[in-house]
């Protein structure tokens, strides 16, 4: 059970009643009473600390970044530079995330051992060496001082940190408490006083590692407690002010809109979390407060706001999620599983209280409105995207291939280039050269002769009245320097590049009207790769376009309008009959 005191108050008391939990964050599970003197124990081996030789043969390189260096009885008690005062001496205190507790770690070089340690607070001044049994003070002095530098000895999943001069970094007496001194000694083999955490920590907080970085599946998710899988991340109230005022709370999963969490990832492995009812607001660090307790809350998406941006990892079945901006981690207050528990950005301690479980949510897109609409049975693209805009744009794409109709009368199917008419199949598996007269077809026919009807305007001119003589025309196409006619083919409908830019707009809110080769060259049009595509972007090259809906197994959901089955249909694409497209993403998403 996580214990957690007023995010202001009680510090030192919680990091002394986690430190019985410490096996929970891979540090020991037992701490001996004594150790050999002249012997450490290191994953089992025995090495002579003693021994200058083997101890640097022993020593590790260690990144460059910033350190937090918690003592081995209590992790949460920090090598500080005590009162922050360069003339004042090394110390032991609670971890507060303060400058004077987080360590500058430098390598001497790319390929020593040795590093120099500086307090975030002085990165000027540099950790030295002292003789036996003195209290370790700072030197401003240059880094190529050997007083200055230090190398550390793996012991288990601590550290033994020796200077230069051969004695190594000890907690007097090998105690824990505030304020106890940190000494230069000689390396004696006892853990309590000479093997050390070492947490790589980010700017603004601290990180244990809680397992490699995962980068999911965009799409629908609920966030389940990892202490009780029935209890969930929640709205509070279902609210979709994006103005910090809505609060995110722990609920029962009862996988309504507010408790279905859109995962988007935003570049990087930078992820939104937005809840299903809301996609514009996501899960915020409010205010960008790096204080243990702020409780989260939800904001408005602005590109680049990385209050509303994280970073997932991975343990096991279970996810942790780290704010971008604050460096804190989503965590659920006390563990409490009591609905209406606050959900808050805390430092990461391991526990439950910061694991949760994802569990994909299938959410099923809307039957198009009004009835004269085929529902659609597709790929789910509302579970890859967070995004309003690409989910409006391919909501118009999948209008304009399942609007339903029946044809008042006959007119032709597009003819080919070639001069032969494309076969066309009604709802009832009719198939034929020609649209048939009583026959109920899905799909705006394909034109490119009165190529402006979407769904809308198409069932308009139904309703107004069509004959054989207005749906018959005769088109001229310029190919490969030749004119083509075709004579008596559709007369109104849609072409690919028409069907397109209708969707865009309708997703964006512009008025780009473009044919294929136009969108070949213009700046509003950006090429991606294909593994970036997402739900709007378009497969493109010269002389035909489709909409990109989301992955089908390794195969690619389309809507396009066909002029071979003279309609706009949704279609499943293998990858093999893709390598003539480069892809493409609209720059207004």
């Amino acid at each position: 059970m996580s214990i957690y005191p007023h995010p202001r108050r009680g510090l030192r008391t919680l990091h002394r009643l986690l430190s019985a939990t410490l096996a929970a964050l891979s540090l020991a599970a037992m701490i001996p009473s004594a150790a050999a003197a002249g012997d450490l124990s290191s994953g089992g081996a025995t090495v002579n600390v003693t021994d200058t030789t083997t101890a640097l043969s022993m020593a590790v390189r260690m990144e460059r970044g910033l350190w937090w260096i918690g003592c081995y009885r209590d992790v949460y008690q920090a090598l500080n530079l005590q009162f922050d005062q360069v003339g004042q001496g090394a110390v032991l205190d609670g971890m507060n995330f303060q400058p004077n507790e987080i360590w500058v770690l430098n390598p001497v070089s790319a390929t020593s051992v040795y590093f120099t340690l500086a307090p975030l607070s002085h990165p000027d001044y540099y950790i030295a060496g002292q003789s036996n049994d003195c209290q370790l003070k700072l030197s401003k002095t240059s880094t190529s001082d050997p007083a200055v530098q230090w190398m550390a000895i793996p012991d288990g999943s601590q550290y033994v940190l020796v200077n230069r001069n051969g004695l190594a970094m000890d907690t007097a007496c090998g105690e824990s408490a505030t304020g106890n001194p940190v000494l230069n000694y000689q390396r004696n083999g006892y853990r309590d006083a000479q093997s050390w955490n070492m947490i790589r920590i980010s700017e603004s907080t601290s990180t244990f590692t809680p397992g490699p970085r995962a980068y999911p599946k965009n799409g629908a998710y609920g966030i389940l407690a990892a202490s009780n899988p029935s209890k969930c991340a929640n709205d509070q109230f279902g609210s979709t002010a994006g103005d910090g005022t809505a609060r995110v709370v722990l609920d029962s999963w009862t996988k309504e809109p507010w408790e279905i969490y859109n995962l988007t990832d935003r570049g990087g492995g930078q992820y939104t979390i937005s809840p299903s009812n809301a996609p514009d607001v996501c899960l915020n660090c409010w205010a960008a407060d790096p204080n243990d307790g702020n409780q989260l809350t939800l904001a408005t998406w602005r590109e680049g706001d990385q209050c509303s941006l994280w970073e997932v990892y991975q343990a096991g079945s279970y996810h942790s999620f780290r704010n971008v901006k604050t460096g804190l981690w989503l965590n659920l207050w006390m563990n409490r599983t009591v609905d209406g528990t606050k959900l808050v950005g805390y430092h990461y301690d391991g526990t439950n209280a910061m694991k949760w479980k994802l569990e994909p949510v299938s959410v099923t897109p809307p039957t198009p409105t009004p009835s004269g609409y085929a529902a659609y049975t597709g790929v789910n693209y509302r579970s890859l995207t967070s995004d309003s805009r690409r989910i409006a744009a391919c909501d118009k794409a999948v209008q304009m291939a399942t609007v339903q109709w029946t044809a008042p009368c006959d007119f032709p199917t597009w003819k080919s280039s070639g001069g032969v008419y494309n076969t066309t199949t009604a709802t009832d598996g009719t198939r034929s050269q020609k649209f048939l007269a009583g026959k109920t077809y899905t799909g705006i026919p394909y034109s490119m002769a009165g190529r402006t009807y979407d769904d809308v305007r198409w069932l308009q001119q139904l309703k107004s009245g069509i004959t054989s003589k207005s749906m018959t025309t005769d088109y001229t196409v310029q190919s490969n320097g030749k004119k083509i006619t075709r004579t008596n083919t559709t007369a109104k409908g849609i072409d690919c590049s028409y069907l397109v830019c209708t969707a865009l707009n309708t997703g964006c809110g512009t008025s780009v009207s473009k044919n294929t080769d136009q969108m070949l060259s213009s700046s509003l049009f950006k090429q991606i790769s294909r593994s970036e595509m997402l739900p709007g972007d378009i497969f493109l090259k010269s002389g035909h376009t489709m909409l990109f809906l989301g992955k089908a197994g390794s195969s690619y959901a389309v809507i396009e309008a066909n002029a071979d089955k003279s309609r706009v249909v949704y279609s499943v694409l293998p990858s093999s009959s893709l390598g003539a497209y480069k892809s493409y993403r609209y720059t207004y998403f």
